[in-house]
């Protein structure tokens, strides 16, 4: 079949491509009629068609007469014809690279996946051609897109994203796996146990996924899930600090629910850090879009990314993936629960309440090197907040940097780099905190001296008593990826799990931002419909 399929112009949307079926892809070239202009092109990669089926016959109305007598025929009026039908997902890189001051890119269109359908319509004579572009796409994705999932358990949190979840679920992302032949089992959750609960017994060979619906907290539990289920699987003992699982047997994906709030960027990131699931989904397919979000899993893209452990009172407290705070970020999410009724507005009060109070902390670092694994160095004094993130978010202080390349190198250090321990001293006060997280978030290209940044493998923190007093355990609150957890201790440790997650997304993608798939319509010439045009078949290649 290699080679042997012939250009044919189709009828697309009442213009005429010449179409040219390559090994990897369909080029549709669209000649301008005045013949002033160079032809336009459109790809549809065979690696992002979702199906492909062949119609035999579309009859439609006969031509009709012309008002000087001559048959003519329209492309609303076509003779008996075939047609091959295309479900593709559309991809769009950065449409507008704007010098934006921004976490990550999210205006216009930028990394949007969506689903887009073409039809092509020939002659019914073409109809063996038809099947054999039809077969080769078929040929192509069963033998070189095995990375596709077949099988998948989905997990809803129905309470996540304004309660949203199980709505946009159906209405948005159910049709599109549908759509791609992908077998799903949906189960709602009744607790923050629920997700240990079914995967603790579930049969984990029968699926090629987990996919978590809500925000990094649902997705957070499934990660946790999976960790016990693996544990247990393979006889590890989890409250061994040392232990290590190598990597999790299944893939997980996250489909974001309930509507992103834009904002200044201090305020996005004080939602991020009290954790309202929009960090990781947007470090992973660059925007906060389930329609985006699910084509990623049904293409099966997938990148792997670090998790950290946090053991204290030698116990497993709590895997996470994004961030590990102490201090001023744990007492606001630790406040902020009790305040849930306020809904979003929860976050900037609760940060306004522990800025007020401005709580100083007593506390012993040890901080442990990248390059020598056995060597830690020792810090202790008054601080603010000890706070580690799982990506550089330092390494990019570059307020005229290319977004494009902030995102990217910032995904690069979620996959392969170390661990951030930011540490924001005493000596500070309220307006020098509040500068130097307002220069954090817009990357400004110096922090202030309050701060110090180191980069580490693994870190640990005990809580001093002063004058005598014990550490009451209200003060002994961590903030993991949003939620809080009091420690059974005064002490914590955290470890580096590199690469221990695989999830579905592109994240690293060096071509992101030429990866554009136009409309058809958009952008193409008009060209006037004759029978000539229509029963053309162009030399073999």
């Amino acid at each position: 079949m290699e080679g042997n399929i012939p250009q044919i112009n189709f009828l697309i949307e009442k213009r005429i491509f010449n179409t040219i079926t390559e090994d990897e892809q369909l080029v549709f070239l669209n000649e301008d009629p005045s013949g002033k202009r160079k032809p336009l092109k459109r790809v549809i990669q065979f690696s992002d068609v979702l199906q492909v089926h062949v119609l035999q016959q579309i009859m439609s109305s006969k031509g009709e007469k012309s008002s000087s007598g001559s048959s003519s025929t329209s492309s609303d009026h076509l003779p008996p014809s075939s047609a091959i039908i295309i479900d593709y997902v559309r991809k769009v890189g950065i449409t507008a690279p704007k010098k934006i001051v921004t976490l990550i890119p999210n205006t216009a269109d930028n990394f949007l996946w969506e689903p887009a359908k073409v039809v092509m319509k020939c002659p019914s004579d073409f109809y063996p051609l038809c099947v054999k572009i039809a077969e080769k796409i078929n040929t192509y994705i069963t033998e070189k897109e095995t990375q596709r999932p077949k099988s998948l358990l989905v997990i809803i949190n129905p309470v996540s994203g304004q309660k949203k979840g199980q709505s946009v679920f159906a209405n948005q992302v159910q049709p599109l796996f549908t759509l791609a032949g992908i077998k799903t089992e949906v189960i709602v959750s009744k607790s923050e146990t629920h997700a240990k609960e079914i995967l603790e017994s579930y049969d984990i060979s029968s699926i090629d996924g987990v996919v978590s619906v809500g925000g990094d907290g649902m997705y957070t539990q499934v990660i946790n899930a999976l960790v016990h289920r693996t544990a247990k699987d393979r006889g590890l003992d989890l409250n061994d600090i040392e232990v290590d699982l190598g990597q999790l047997p299944l893939r997980i994906g996250i489909i974001p629910s309930g509507i992103f709030l834009s904002a200044s960027v201090a305020f996005a990131i004080v939602k991020y850090v009290s954790g309202t699931g929009q960090g990781c989904i947007r470090m992973l397919t660059g925007r906060f879009d389930p329609v985006t979000a699910a084509m990623h899993i049904i293409l099966g893209t997938e990148t792997e990314v670090n998790l950290v452990s946090v053991h204290s009172g030698s116990q497993l407290v709590f895997y996470g993936s994004m961030l590990a705070c102490f201090g001023f970020f744990g007492e606001t999410i630790k406040e902020s629960e009790s305040r849930r009724k306020l809904g979003r507005l929860r976050y900037p009060v609760c940060m306004l309440k522990s800025l007020m109070k401005f709580n100083k902390h007593e506390i012993e670092v040890q901080v442990r090197s990248c390059s020598q694994p056995d060597s830690w160095e020792t810090l202790s004094g008054s601080y603010v907040c000890a706070n580690i993130w799982l990506w550089d978010m330092y390494a990019i202080n570059m307020r005229d940097a290319d977004p494009v390349e902030r995102y990217l190198n910032m995904m690069r250090s979620w996959q392969e780099g170390s661990l951030i321990l930011e540490l924001v001293h005493s000596s500070s006060g309220r307006m020098d905190f509040m500068k130097h997280f307002k220069d954090t978030m817009t990357f400004s290209e110096t922090l202030h001296s309050c701060a110090k940044i180191m980069e580490c493998s693994g870190f640990r923190l005990r809580m001093l008593a002063n004058a005598g007093r014990d550490i009451p355990e209200s003060e002994r609150v961590l903030n993991i990826d949003g939620d809080p957890f009091m420690l059974p201790d005064a002490s914590y440790e955290i470890r580096l799990k590199r690469r221990m997650l695989k999830m579905f997304g592109s994240g690293v993608d060096e071509n992101l931002r030429y990866r554009v798939s136009e409309a058809f319509v958009t952008f193409s010439y008009h060209t006037e419909f004759t029978e000539e045009l229509w029963h053309c078949s162009a030399v073999k290649k």
